[in-house]
C-alpha cells in the first residue's frame, strides 16, 4: 500500500497495515500481561475485581486490561462474572450464524495453528448483528503471534468455530464500513462498497478514499482525496459523511485520481 500518489504529492493513500499493527500490538500487549500475570502476587496496587458486566458500543462484552484485576488471585472472582457473559455472547453469535447463514469459512494453517473454522459476521452499534456476503483481506482472521523473548508462540481460542465479529461504523445496503482506528495521528477505515474494497485514510488536514482490489498486483483503482480540517479528520461521523460522499462521486462516474499498483508501496 501506498505513501501517497505520485500525481499528488502528501496525499496519503489507505494503508490498512497501520491499523492492523495497533490491533496486533493491543492484543501482544494483553497476551503478554496474562502471560506474566502469575508474577503479580505481591502487587499492592491492584484494582478489584469487576462488579458488574462492561459493554463497548457494539454490545460486546468487554475483556481485557481495563476490566481484569492486576493480581492473579483476583482472576477466579473476576472470570466468575465475565465467564457467564462471555458464554451467553458467544451461543448468540453461534445462534446468528445458524439463522442467518452468514459467512463461514475453514481458514488455512497458520504456521504451526492448525486451520480453524471462522464465522464473520457485521455488528452495528447497539448490538445487532449483520450478516456478510463477503470480507475483505483486513478484516481475516489472523492468530495473535506473541514473542516473549524466549521463542515465539500463537494465542488461539480454543474453540471452534472462532467468532470475528466486525465491528461497523455504516452499515447499508451493499456499503459495509468498519468502525475507524487510529494509530500514529493516521486515522483508517476499510469496507466494502458494490462488491469492491473501500479503504479510507486520514492524516495531516489530509484525506483519501480508494474503491477496488487493493492487493491487486495489476490494474487501477478509483482513487478520491481532499482537505479536512482536525475535526474532520477524526470524527467517525464527519468520516463516514467523507466517505459516503466519495461513493456518490464513484457511483455516478465521476472521474477519480487513477491510484495504480505500484503506488502503494512505502510509507502513508
Amino acid at each position: 500500500m501506498s505513501a501517497a500518489d505520485d500525481t499528488t504529492p502528501g496525499f496519503p493513500s489507505p494503508s490498512r497495515e497501520v491499523g492492523r499493527t495497533k490491533r496486533q500490538l493491543s492484543s501482544m500487549a494483553l497476551a503478554m500481561v496474562l502471560a506474566v500475570s502469575a508474577a503479580a502476587f505481591a502487587c499492592t496496587d491492584a484494582n478489584a475485581a469487576p462488579s458488574q458486566i462492561q459493554f463497548d458500543d457494539w454490545g460486546r462484552v468487554l475483556f481485557g486490561l481495563k476490566t481484569m484485576p492486576r493480581q492473579y488471585v483476583d482472576y477466579s472472582s473476576a472470570f466468575a462474572i465475565l465467564g457467564p457473559a462471555l458464554r451467553a455472547e458467544r451461543q448468540a453469535d453461534l445462534a446468528f450464524a445458524v439463522s442467518s447463514g452468514t459467512l463461514q469459512l475453514l481458514e488455512v494453517p497458520w504456521g504451526p495453528v492448525a486451520a480453524h473454522h471462522i464465522v464473520y459476521f457485521g455488528i452495528e452499534k447497539g448490538g445487532k448483528r449483520v450478516a456478510l456476503a463477503n470480507v475483505i483481506l483486513s478484516w481475516r482472521y489472523h492468530p495473535t503471534q506473541v514473542d516473549l523473548g524466549s521463542g515465539a508462540f500463537f494465542v488461539i481460542p480454543k474453540s471452534d468455530p472462532i467468532i470475528q465479529a466486525i465491528r461497523l461504523g455504516l452499515s447499508e445496503p451493499n456499503l459495509t464500513i468498519r468502525a475507524p482506528d487510529s494509530a500514529d495521528g493516521i486515522v483508517t477505515a476499510d469496507g466494502m462498497v458494490d462488491g469492491q474494497e473501500l479503504d479510507f485514510v486520514a492524516t495531516a488536514g489530509r484525506w483519501s478514499v480508494v474503491i477496488g482490489n487493493a492487493r491487486a498486483i495489476t490494474g487501477s483503482r478509483w482513487h478520491y482525496q481532499g482537505l479536512c480540517d482536525r475535526a474532520d479528520c477524526e470524527s467517525p461521523v464527519a468520516i463516514y459523511s467523507l466517505i459516503e460522499k466519495s461513493v456518490q462521486l464513484y457511483r455516478s462516474g465521476v472521474a477519480g485520481t487513477v491510484a495504480t499498483a505500484s503506488t502503494y508501496e512505502g510509507q502513508p
